[in-house]
Parts: structure tokens; sequence; C-alpha cells
């Protein structure tokens, strides 16, 4: 896995796909937008490599063009979001919002894209919960682009490429946004650490895991559990199992 650092200086106050398509897999270089609706514009815009993860935080503009691994990647956030999708319909808990929608918060300058994103509609219904549209000069005028604000439980699937920064970056960057609830799941060929953190004075803390690798989300007013399983292919699989807490 290769790491590309721009100069701090740049020719361009904003770098196009072009320039960022000649570095290989993760390119960093510090934030030149004056809004946050103008990174909301880009980050959406053909100036980014078609199918890069892009981010903003700190300062710093974070575009990952690395591909998603199967087995502890792509399949776990499959299932994980074909779950939470169905519990959170059945129980008509609020809105999923999956993989490929950013997240944005203006107050802490912080721009991400969660693997996964969930909102009460109390949360949406209240405006803690936003859905900035584009403007017609960015093509998506009327075209809501990001979700900003706080929504009650973001969940970020570690990476090769991503594991400091969501363990301790985002970890820090979701508290100072007010997100209720983080979690935080690493797949690898060790097994699965599943971690829920529930927002308290400011700080995570972390929610008891019991022997059988259970844990409760307060907001979700549910019992969670992943399992690890072998498939016909002889790859990893997951049962995520979603148990309403009476």
């Amino acid at each position: 896995m290769s790491t590309t650092e721009l100069p701090t200086e740049i020719e361009e106050d904003v770098p196009q796909a072009e320039l960022l398509n000649e570095f290989d897999a993760f390119v960093r270089f510090p934030s030149p937008f004056k809004t946050m609706q103008e990174y909301r514009e880009w980050a959406v815009s053909d100036s980014t490599p078609h199918r890069a993860r892009v981010e903003l935080v700190n300062g710093i503009v974070e575009v990952d063009m690395t591909r998603e691994e199967i087995n502890y990647h792509a399949t776990l956030k499959l299932r994980l979001t074909t779950a939470m999708d169905v519990f959170v319909t059945k129980h008509d808990l609020g809105k999923v919002f999956p993989d490929g929608v950013s997240f944005t918060n203006e107050p802490v300058e912080l721009g991400t894209s969660p693997d996964l994103m969930f909102a009460k509609w109390e949360t949406i219904e209240s405006g803690q919960v936003t859905f900035p549209e584009g403007s017609e000069k960015s093509g998506f005028q009327n075209r809501a682009i990001a979700v900003e604000g706080a929504p009650d439980l973001v969940i970020e699937l570690v990476s090769v490429s991503s594991r400091k920064k969501d363990k301790k970056v985002k970890r820090e960057s979701y508290a100072k946004a007010g997100i209720p609830e983080y979690w935080i799941i690493h797949a690898s060929h060790r097994g699965i650490e599943f971690s829920v953190l529930n927002l308290h004075e400011g700080q995570y803390v972390d929610s008891p895991v019991d022997s059988e690798g259970k844990v409760n989300s307060a907001i979700l007013g549910a019992e969670v559990q992943i399992q690890e399983k072998t498939d016909r292919a002889g790859m990893t699989d997951y049962t995520i199992t979603l148990s309403h807490i009476q």
C-alpha cells in the first residue's frame, strides 16, 4: 500500500482528477476549500477520481483510491447494510444511509465517507440532520449531496489504509461532531473486533461485550452480534443478528 504526499503548495486551488490519478493509491493535501459547501460539491464532481473515497479531516483532504478487499470488507459491508436496513425498516426507526453517501459537519469542518449511517426520524424532523443540495453550477441542483449535522449512528469498517484514522482520528472527530453512537468493526484473519462507542460528556465510552460477542446499541434499541463463517466457495462470510430489546 503506497501513500503519496502532495506538496504543501500546489499549483491548482483544487486538484483535478487528472492530477489525482497520477498517484497510486492514497493522496493527502491541505484543504483549499473556503466553505463546506465547496467541499461537498467538489466531492461529488468530476474533479474526483471515479469511486474514490474523499474525506476532509483536521484540515486535510484525503483521497483514497484503494479497492476494497472481499473477505474482510466488501462482504461484511453488504451483510451489515442489509441487516441494518431490514431491522430499521421493520421497526420504523428512521433512515439508513449506505456506503457512498457523504457526511459533513460544518461546525467542526468535517467531511467523511462512512460505510454506513443511521438517523432517527426524530433527528431528521428536528433539523439536527439536513440534506444540502448542490448548486446550479455544480450540476447537482435540487439533488441532495450529503448528510449534514449529527446522525445518530456512524459505522466504519476498518481497512488496511484506514486503521489509525478510524480508531483514533475519526473517533475524536465524530465525538466533536456530536455523533451519539459510533461503531468500529475490524475484521481480519485474526477474527472480528467490534466496538460500540457511546458519547458521554464529549467522549466516547465503550459498551460492554458479553462472552458471545453480543453488544447493545442504545440508539437502535437492539442487541447486536456479528458472527464469522465460511461459505461454499471457501471465502469468509458473516451472519449479522440484530435483536430488538423489549
